[in-house]
């Protein structure tokens, strides 16, 4: 069974002044959507075993798993609010981390779009992430004796395993002649180290998609 998990519209918004006064641009971006899906299988096997007393004995094990699926669409928005064209870089950046270890981040996604947007007018356009999936595997093992007449059952056991990633957040910038003169996040953590190429360029990543 599949169940899709609603689209729903944040208000992040997140801007910030240029940075370099010989650009007459500004940026905001906003997180637009999140959305995904959860699916949730189960199975289940048996075999035969034998316990330390050489009795027989029949071991099940019962395993579900559910899966969640997250993507986010950033609505980015770039101004020329001066008179002559400005020829910008826009880069963006999708943050996520492993499941079982939260506090490794990498960048799960980026992207780049090369803007000529002429005087006093503005370009605005969605960029979104590719999917990312995380699991909970839950598994439980009964054991039954095989014996005719027999009802020894021996204790169950259970273990629960996550794995996957998550996602964290989004970082989006202008370039401009290699340099970055803004930078805005979906929190103030994202928006400073958008602004830090050296920290950037050393986060673990996947490969980068063209817009």
């Amino acid at each position: 069974m599949r169940t899709l998990l609603g689209i729903a519209s944040i208000a992040i918004l997140a801007s910030t002044p240029a940075l370099a006064q010989s650009h007459h641009v500004s940026l905001a971006a906003k997180s637009v959507a999140n959305g995904g899906g959860s699916k949730q299988d189960n199975s289940q096997s048996s075999s035969g075993r034998t316990d330390s007393f050489g009795r027989g004995y029949t071991q099940t094990q019962s395993t579900r798993v559910h899966e969640q699926t997250h993507q986010t669409s950033v609505e980015i928005t770039v101004r020329n609010f001066g008179k002559e064209p400005e020829n910008i870089e826009v880069q963006w950046f999708f943050i996520g981390a492993s499941v079982e270890q939260s506090s490794r981040q990498e960048i799960i996604d980026s992207g780049k779009k090369d803007l000529q947007i002429l005087g006093s007018k503005t370009t605005v356009f969605v960029a979104t992430s590719t999917p990312v999936k995380s699991s909970i595997i839950s598994a439980t093992t009964t054991g039954q004796s095989n014996g005719v007449g027999s009802n020894r059952s021996y204790l169950p056991t259970s273990s629960t395993e996550r794995v996957g990633t998550k996602m964290k957040g989004w970082i989006v910038r202008l370039v401009a002649d290699g340099t970055v003169i803004q930078s805005v996040g979906s929190t103030s953590y994202f928006k400073e180290l958008g602004a830090d190429s050296k920290k950037l360029d050393n986060m673990e990543r996947r490969p980068t998609s063209a817009f």
